[in-house]
């Protein structure tokens, strides 16, 4: 199954019941200082934390995808890359909160490794990979999707999936409005997650006031993704 094929199904109503298995679909959660200290804006705490955590042997290709972030959200982004980089096989799903009352208890991102090696690419100074193209987040980079038809595509999937998953309930009435309802619940991380993109598209571009307004539109989302966090901390250094 492809990481985005995954990621819908993470989405659809078979997998509700099975997420606290699902969460540790490449290793185990990390520790939660680390996941307050990004929701807290605290990217150099959470660094300190996460490098601490790898010395003391808990390295997986989650945690170097979130100290790829961090140094992102930084501005370090020659090291983001290389972290990104050295991320293969890292899941979606990265890490526990310790709140078990959170509505949201799991930092997560809708970005794949490959696509977050990309922008930490692009934001190096480095142009897209020639072979990038396929995912629609590289063509949001590329600037061939608007964030709107990521949008729309991401939650026709999902509809998709759902479809799938529900089969046994073929003859209910309310099929339709429910997988409706599973379809638009994750729009939010949807428009997110394609609105962090073209942000970092127009900063590459030297677009500042474009960029300013998209990061704008990332952040107004309010879901618990690692990439609202990291475009909270572009849009503080925009001003």
């Amino acid at each position: 199954m492809s990481e985005r094929s995954r990621r819908g199904f993470l989405r659809s109503a078979a997998a509700v019941a099975c997420l606290p298995m699902l969460s540790r679909c490449a290793s185990d959660p990390e520790p939660a200082d680390i996941a307050q200290a990004i929701r807290d804006g605290d990217f150099d705490g959470a660094l300190a934390a996460a490098q601490a955590l790898q010395a003391e042997g808990g390295d997986t290709p989650e945690l170097r995808l979130v100290i790829g972030a961090i140094h992102f959200a930084r501005a370090d982004f020659e090291k983001a890359r290389r972290s990104f980089a050295s991320a293969g096989s890292a899941g979606t799903y990265l890490m526990a909160d310790a709140d078990p009352d959170r509505d949201e208890p799991l930092l997560r991102t809708d970005i794949a490794q490959t696509q977050w090696l990309h922008l930490g690419a692009l934001r190096s100074g480095d142009p897209l990979p020639q072979d990038a193209g396929s995912d629609p987040l590289d063509r949001i980079l590329a600037g061939t999707w608007s964030p709107e038809r990521y949008v729309d595509a991401s939650a026709a999937m999902a509809r998709q999936l759902a479809d799938a998953a529900v089969l046994t309930l073929a003859s209910s009435p309310g099929r339709d409005a429910m997988l409706d309802r599973l379809a638009s619940v994750q729009a939010a991380d949807y428009r997110c997650t394609g609105y962090f993109v073209a942000g970092e598209a127009a900063l590459v571009g030297g677009n500042v006031p474009d960029a300013r307004r998209l990061l704008r539109l990332a952040t107004g989302q309010e879901v618990p993704l690692l990439e609202f966090y990291v475009a909270r901390a572009e849009l503080a250094r925009l001003g």
